[in-house]
């Protein structure tokens, strides 16, 4: 299960790392479930299987959705600098 809980923060940190190009923050919300899900995991094994695919599935897609947005900013200022 540790094994487990280090390879879905590694998982999501690659993702972030690649989407963004940046480390920064919303590597709070992956750190913070992979705690939560070894403190569930020394309580109830089984419970914290589910917990930990539960929040990996919401920390990737908010993680997605950080990027995408930080994209379309990006986008954004390349437009208009590009037209002075």
């Amino acid at each position: 299960m540790i094994a487990l809980t280090i390879l879905t923060f590694y998982l999501l940190w690659t993702v972030e790392t690649i989407r963004t190009k940046t480390l920064d923050k919303s590597l709070i919300l992956p750190t913070v479930a992979s705690i939560i899900a070894g403190i569930i995991y020394l309580i109830n094994p089984e419970v914290a299987v589910f917990y930990l695919l539960i929040i990996s599935t919401a920390s990737f897609f908010f993680i997605y959705k950080k990027a995408s947005s930080m994209e379309d900013v990006e986008i954004y200022y390349r437009r208009k600098n590009h037209e002075r």
